[in-house]
């Protein structure tokens, strides 16, 4: 148990880049610098309503955008996603709340697309989460798979473990494994998975919340350890994150 940090990327770029040039080493050297700049620092809390710093990709000035926090793994966070950037409410209040879930279904999620398939989702109802993941990854490697994230993302919701991150705080930055963590999110991003492969025999340090088609509302959660989409909790779930604020 620990801190994670929640971040989003603007995929255009990096998505035009690969299909021009190919998926090569500049590409994932430069995405893992940037991952690892910001998941190896904590600048606890919010220092304004400002939006999050970007860090740019090559002469793309905004690609990047981590949140200015941590979540610690016993936090219970809603984040609304507006259409251009991700933006966490503290202290909401239990009409808020209400309203955001009857927003949530008025809306629909139509287009945010979850990271892994329907047939990954398939396995994960008969089988442990760790072998339906083997499966996910044994049908990227052979090839057959329905990918559903090959089309063009506008952007996706990502968040990185700190105990990993926080491991090359005081390397400089020219010695940080930048190319594995790079490579660990082009294949979340050009597949459909939603866990990286280990980096650097961590573990699934990386993971993906979902993917948008284009700009739109969304309202995000993170809680128990993990970032999802608030449409996909049921209604016993939903009470007892309404009891978080209140009766």
């Amino acid at each position: 148990m620990g801190y994670a940090r929640v971040f989003y990327i603007r995929e255009k770029p990096i998505r035009d880049y690969v299909s021009t040039n190919g998926r090569d080493e500049t590409i994932a050297e430069e995405i893992g610098r940037n991952i690892l700049s910001f998941s190896a620092k904590d600048t606890g809390g919010f220092p304004d309503a400002n939006a999050p710093t970007s860090f740019p990709l090559f002469d793309t000035p905004s690609v990047f955008f981590p949140l200015d926090r941590s979540f610690h793994s016993t936090d219970f966070r809603l984040l609304i996603w507006t259409g251009n950037r991700l933006c966490p409410l503290e202290t909401p209040s239990v009409s808020m709340f209400d309203s955001l879930c009857q927003l949530t279904n008025i809306v629909g999620t139509s287009h945010a697309v979850l990271s892994i398939s329907d047939s990954a989702a398939e396995y994960a109802r008969v089988l442990p989460n760790s072998v339906a993941e083997s499966v996910e990854y044994a049908r990227l490697a052979s090839g057959k798979r329905e990918n559903p994230l090959e089309q063009s993302m506008w952007a996706s919701l990502y968040w990185i473990y700190e105990d990993f991150g926080r491991k090359f705080e005081r390397i400089p930055e020219e010695n940080r494994p930048c190319k594995d963590a790079g490579n660990a999110a082009l294949d979340l991003m050009l597949s459909d998975l939603s866990s990286s492969a280990q980096i650097l025999n961590h573990g699934n340090a990386l993971n993906r919340c979902c993917s948008f088609l284009h700009p739109e509302f969304a309202v995000v959660v993170w809680s128990k350890n993990c970032l999802r989409l608030l449409s996909k909790f049921d209604g016993n779930q939903i009470q007892e994150m309404r009891g978080a604020y209140g009766d």
